[in-house]
């Protein structure tokens, strides 16, 4: 499932320079951080419901991958999942 959601950087230098950046910060290993948060939006006109969320607030939910330099690697966006 996580190849699914997330796609990291294929290339070995890529994946080695954000490894390095990491290991700098004292995180051996890692090679992504992940974040989400809801992005408010206006009601669109076409299936409005579908983008309320659990504070009755119209948004769209991001799940965002970085790397140690702030750099983003991967964004996924979605209305609600649940009904």
């Amino acid at each position: 499932m996580l190849y699914v959601f997330i796609r990291f950087p294929l290339d070995n230098q890529q994946l080695h320079r954000i490894k390095a950046n990491f290991m700098a910060c004292r995180y051996a290993g890692v090679v992504g951080a992940v974040d989400g948060t809801h992005i408010q939006i206006i009601a669109p006109s076409k299936d409005e419901d579908v983008f309320v969320n659990r504070k009755n607030v119209h948004s769209i939910n991001t799940q965002i991958v970085f790397d140690a330099t702030f750099y983003i690697l991967d964004v996924a966006k979605w209305p609600r999942v649940y009904p």
